[in-house]
């Protein structure tokens, strides 16, 4: 009478996917080369920090279901992107920030 419910599950080929062909090339953009270049003219600090964030989420307007421009999407890429900064701030490394944004996006994709 009652079925077990399947729970989806990422699957590894995914996440290297979506690190390889999404993840990474975003981090070396938007961490390596755009948060970088604001860190050395303007410090580490948290206003450097969300002024990438802004510029993330701003390139993730077009994203998600219609109407365009998406602003929840926006809003929820620049959040996303504060934190994949935070990361790359405190390890300097843009693999560290290129695996958590694959992982966020696989769970995306994967469960919603």
């Amino acid at each position: 009478m009652f079925r077990a419910v399947s729970r989806p599950r990422p699957s590894p080929p995914q996440f290297l996917v979506i690190l390889a062909a999404t993840a990474l090339p975003e981090e070396i953009l938007f961490r390596g080369f755009i948060q970088n270049c604001l860190m050395q003219k303007f410090g580490a600090n948290t206003r450097t920090l969300l002024v990438a964030a802004l510029i993330f989420g701003c390139a993730h307007l077009n994203n998600g279901p219609q109407p365009l421009p998406n602003w929840r999407y926006m809003i929820l890429a620049t959040i996303a992107g504060a934190v994949y900064g935070k990361v790359f701030q405190e390890s300097s490394s843009i693999l560290a920030s290129a695996t958590l944004h694959a992982l966020i996006n696989t769970i995306k994709h994967t469960c919603f």
